[in-house]
């Protein structure tokens, strides 16, 4: 589950002393999860004497339970369990929830909180050819399908299945490595997005196959947070190509 939020909080407190009512965490703004694992979604309220929790959708409508699908636990706790693309329902995997919490203190409402499923699938990442004069700079991109782009990372690249470190080749290499990191609009908080390369000062480094041109791969590897279906490491690697 991943789980996208802001800061705030709420409360409530009745005159009556003792009694209270407040969030505890009010922050969640979106909560994505993977339609083969399902997610758990608490609403954590809490005050004196005990809240009475209560899950709606965004338009007010009461949250009913759907066997093996949806259901509300008697601790307020909202559960989406795991389903196969064939039952998939927007009404009830991509939609704006909000909980409540109620006692003698009063009532408070949560901020909505979208609720995405997202469908493990395979996917691909590449890197494409650039070519570059000798002691120019070379930028390659990893290209992630926009399929999946909303959810995946970049996190590693490689050069003859070799892991890059950012400025740590050693200069035999042939060539001084950095990587950019970019956080992308909409994409989750505080999660770097490594997206581009930098090879600067090019010289030749490796001959792949008797060509004129001289060439070195490499490739970007991504992840997809905590589902392993969605990794991808780019099979064809990206070429530097150096014009001899």
């Amino acid at each position: 589950m991943h789980c996208q939020g802001r800061e705030g909080a709420v409360a409530a407190h009745a005159e009556d002393v003792g009694t209270s009512l407040y969030f505890v965490n009010d922050s969640i703004q979106q909560v994505t999860f993977s339609s083969t694992v399902g997610v758990v979604i608490p609403c954590p309220a809490a005050g004196s004497p005990s809240a009475v929790l209560r899950w709606y959708l965004a338009t007010g409508d009461d949250i009913y339970d759907v066997p093996h699908i949806r259901h509300v636990h008697a601790n307020g706790t909202l559960q989406l369990y795991p389903f196969s693309p064939s039952a998939f329902n927007s009404f009830i995997h991509d939609n704006d929830y909000f909980c409540t919490a109620e006692n003698s203190a009063g009532k408070i409402r949560s901020p909505n909180i979208r609720v995405k499923a997202v469908f493990r699938e395979p996917y691909t990442v590449r890197v494409e050819d650039q070519r570059s004069m000798r002691g120019n700079v070379a930028v390659f991109k990893c290209l992630i399908p926009s399929s999946v782009q909303e959810y995946v990372s970049v996190v590693s690249w490689e050069k003859d299945t070799v892991s890059i470190i950012p400025g740590e080749l050693p200069e035999e290499e042939g060539a001084f490595l950095e990587t950019t990191a970019m956080i992308s609009a909409g994409h989750k908080p505080s999660a770097m997005r490594i997206e581009m390369i930098y090879v600067k000062e090019v010289t030749g480094v490796q001959t792949a196959g008797g060509g004129r041109d001289q060439q070195e791969d490499v490739h970007g590897g991504t992840s997809g947070s905590q589902w392993d279906a969605l990794r991808g490491l780019s099979r064809v690697p990206g070429r530097l190509c150096v014009p001899g």
